[in-house]
């Protein structure tokens, strides 16, 4: 999370998306993401960071792993 996530969220109370496009190889790691230029730039740097830390699970046809687009939902949930 980023550290001026908290502040906004307890003012708004709404749960924030933001969509990570990503680009993840055979092996489930990310090897290129992005976020659509409307996002907010500090969710964004949050979602891309925790998108690029994450292993995915492998997908493929008959069990053969091959690299991918994927778009992935990042939720920010305010709390406290």
């Amino acid at each position: 999370m980023t550290p001026g996530f908290r502040p906004v969220a307890k003012r708004t109370g709404v749960v924030q998306p933001v969509v990570v496009i990503a680009t993840i190889n055979a092996k489930g790691k990310v090897e290129e993401a992005g976020t659509p230029p409307n996002s907010d730039p500090g969710l964004s740097e949050a979602a891309l960071s925790l998108v690029k830390r994450t292993t995915y699970a492998h997908s493929g046809s008959e069990g053969v792993p091959h690299q991918r687009l994927t778009y992935i939902n990042v939720k920010f949930v305010p709390w406290g």
